[in-house]
C-alpha cells in the first residue's frame, strides 16, 4: 500500500531535513574567508599532518621556495623542503625558521559534520593574518539509504559563489602571502 512505502520515505525525509538544518547553521556560523593582512615570504612552516605529500603544493603550485614542516622521522625535529629547479630537495632540521605558520586542522562538529581550517599566523607575535574553513556533510542519519545524494559541503563548489569560496579556501596562503624575491637556484 501507499502507506507502507510513504511512511519510511516520511521518516527518511524528516531525518535528513533536520540533521541538514544543523549542517546548514553551522555552516552559517563559519562564515568567509578572511585575509586580515598580506606579507611578503619566501617560505612558510606548514603545521598540516599531510605536509609532506599534499603540501608539496605549496612549493608546486602556491609559489613558495621553501617550506618547513613536523618531520615524519624523528619528533622533536622539523623537515626544510626546498624547491630546486623542477626538483625539490629536503633535509632535517633542529627548528622551525618560517615566520609565517599555515595551520590546517579537521574537526568533527557531529556525526555528520566534519570541518577543516586553514589559518595563517604570524609566529612571532600571534597575529591572525588570514583564515578559511570548509565543512563537509556526510547525509546525516539518513547516510546509508541516500549515499552521496544526501551529502553537502560549505562552500558549495557546484554554485558559483561556492566555487570562488572554495578556491580562496584552497589558495589562501597565496592570496596571504607572496615571495619577496625569486629563487636563487
Amino acid at each position: 500500500s501507499a502507506a507502507s512505502f510513504g511512511l519510511p520515505f516520511l521518516i527518511v525525509a524528516v531525518l535528513w531535513w533536520g540533521d541538514r538544518a544543523e549542517f546548514d547553521a553551522q555552516c552559517a556560523s563559519l562564515g568567509r574567508s578572511i585575509v586580515h593582512e598580506t606579507r611578503l615570504v619566501d617560505g612558510i612552516f606548514l603545521d598540516d599532518s599531510t605536509a609532506n605529500s599534499f603540501g608539496m603544493r605549496y612549493l608546486q603550485e602556491e609559489g613558495f621556495h621553501w617550506m618547513e614542516a613536523r618531520s615524519i622521522y624523528a619528533r622533536n625535529r622539523y623537515t626544510r623542503y626546498e624547491r630546486d629547479g623542477p626538483d625539490i630537495r629536503s633535509r632535517e632540521v633542529d627548528a622551525i625558521s618560517a615566520s609565517i605558520a599555515v595551520t590546517a586542522t579537521h574537526e568533527r562538529l557531529s556525526p555528520w559534520t566534519s570541518v577543516q581550517r586553514v589559518t595563517i599566523t604570524d609566529r612571532l607575535n600571534g597575529q591572525v593574518l588570514a583564515t578559511a574553513a570548509l565543512a563537509y556533510f556526510n547525509g546525516g542519519r539518513a547516510y546509508w539509504l541516500l549515499g552521496s545524494w544526501g551529502s553537502g559541503s560549505c562552500p558549495d563548489p557546484a554554485s558559483s559563489d561556492g566555487s570562488i569560496e572554495f578556491k580562496r579556501f584552497y589558495h589562501l596562503a597565496r592570496l596571504t602571502l607572496r615571495p619577496s624575491v625569486a629563487p636563487t637556484r
